[in-house]
Order: C-alpha cells, then sequence, then structure tokens
C-alpha cells in the first residue's frame, strides 16, 4: 500500500524561484537592468547585477500605478537646494 501524497503548494516564493525574467526594454544592454517577473497576481522587479536578492514586489494594480508614476515623472530623485 503507498502513502497518500500531500499535494504541493504553489507558495509566492515558489513562484518567484520559478518565474521567468524579463529586462527592460530601456536597459539597453548597460549595467544598469531592471528585470520585471509577471506572478499571476503580483509581478517582481529586481536588479539583474544581483538577481539573488529578494525582488520587490507589487500586486498588478499596484504595478500599473508605479510605472504610471515613473512616465508621469512622479518619481524622480528630490533635488538639493
Amino acid at each position: 500500500m503507498t502513502e497518500p501524497q500531500t499535494p504541493t503548494r504553489n507558495t509566492f516564493k515558489d513562484q518567484l524561484d520559478s518565474a521567468t525574467w524579463f529586462k527592460s526594454s530601456r536597459s539597453s544592454g548597460g549595467t544598469n537592468c531592471v528585470e520585471i517577473a509577471f506572478l499571476g497576481t503580483a509581478v517582481g522587479v529586481r536588479d539583474s547585477k544581483i538577481p539573488g536578492q529578494p525582488p520587490l514586489c507589487f500586486t498588478t494594480e499596484g504595478y500599473k500605478t508605479f510605472i504610471s508614476g515613473i512616465a508621469r515623472g512622479d518619481l524622480r530623485w528630490p533635488t538639493s537646494g
């Protein structure tokens, strides 16, 4: 008689570990590259130079808001003054 199998849990970490990461089209092959991974209801963002570090994670809606803010110029470095 075989033991019943425990169903595997698809945790968020599992999703990150098996994610397909895409480089930003704006990276132009340079060393300052951002990668993203679409994870169902979330989006991961990471620095391509240190892929082992935990990524910044957004809900899908939060990612859209983040990208919109960048496009509008809302997320600029503060100027000293």
